[in-house]
């Protein structure tokens, strides 16, 4: 399982709006009170920002002198092996821009119109089971503890919808798209991974 992001909705035709109920289409604002929590730690933060972004300027200029020949051709490869990652987790056929197959008629368009519906939060875990896909997250846009506040949004059983995409090690990684048997498709991405051994 892991969680996932849509990409920008595109604008529905004004008739499947309308009979839709007029759904939002995109994710909920962040609320006063979580900003003020931000606000409120801020300088805890602006500590921690500013530690990290001196580590990263003394890695950047004292690391390649500190690295050995091993090590610089270590971090090559390890460069050279996400790249690979990436192109060979890409769905072949999607765009990057492209977030569904285009039919708002079908089952991919109708989960489409009622996604910000069931939860403004603009991130879903999507839990794999062997006869269906779970669809889970807060019901409403949070800034933190997204996993503790996630419910269940959508159960996609397997006679409805499967999902491509790529599971490696039991990360999620790279974009997946859920598949329905009408022949419509969501595309999502990757936000963050989960392990494998906490599905249930």
């Amino acid at each position: 399982m892991g969680w996932y992001k849509l990409g920008p909705v595109p604008k529905p035709p004004k008739d499947v709006y309308a009979a839709a109920g007029r759904p939002r289409l995109r994710p909920g604002w962040i609320r006063p009170l979580g900003i003020l929590g931000y606000i409120a730690v801020s300088p805890f933060m602006l500590i921690a920002i500013g530690y990290a972004a001196l580590e990263a300027a003394a890695e950047a200029v004292l690391g390649p002198l500190l690295r050995t020949k091993k090590e610089r051709q270590a971090l090559r490869d390890e460069k050279a092996r996400k790249e690979r990652l990436r192109r060979d987790t890409a769905l072949p056929g999607n765009g990057p821009v492209e977030v569904f197959d285009g039919d708002w008629h079908a089952e991919a368009g109708r989960l489409l119109l009622r996604w910000y519906t069931q939860s403004s939060h603009p991130n879903r875990l999507v839990i794999l089971g062997a006869d269906r896909v779970v669809l889970a997250g807060p019901r409403r846009r949070v800034t933190l503890g997204q996993d503790k506040k996630a419910q269940i949004l959508d159960v996609l059983k397997a006679d409805q919808a499967v999902v491509d995409g790529p599971f490696r090690s039991g990360f999620a990684t790279g974009p997946l798209r859920i598949r329905f048997h009408d022949g419509s498709w969501l595309r999502l991405t990757a936000v963050d991974s989960v392990r494998d051994s906490l599905r249930g």
